[in-house]
């Protein structure tokens, strides 16, 4: 056994995140990263990179975890749309939250509406 339990709950933790922001979609209250998605097997954590300026596709840079901040044991993610047979394959990139607005913010915001 090598208790990795915390590091399962930890990627489930944000793979959720990840498919309730696709869930949702854009609310106009919150900003999102949006780019190559990494998962990194000492934490268990699944996102945008740490040097996500780094990590387009093709460069040969490992990705810095974006929670624990290590890159030893770091593998980018896929993510692939189901497709119909002889169709080419269509990607999503991986999204997460980066900001959302206070409540005050919206109120000011919604004032200015009016």
């Amino acid at each position: 056994m090598t208790d990795n339990v915390p590091l399962a709950k930890q990627l489930k933790k944000d793979v959720d995140a990840f498919l309730d922001t696709l869930r949702v979609g854009p609310d106009g209250t919150s900003s999102h990263n949006v780019g190559r998605g990494c998962i990194c097997w000492l934490c268990g954590h699944v996102g945008i990179p740490k040097n996500v300026d780094k990590c387009s596709k093709g460069q040969k840079a490992a990705g810095i975890c974006g929670m624990c901040e290590e890159d030893a044991q770091t593998n980018f993610v896929r993510l692939e749309q189901p497709q119909a047979p002889g169709e080419a394959a269509r990607y999503i990139p991986w999204m997460q939250v980066k900001s959302r607005a206070t409540e005050a913010e919206i109120a000011a915001a919604g004032a200015l509406e009016k």
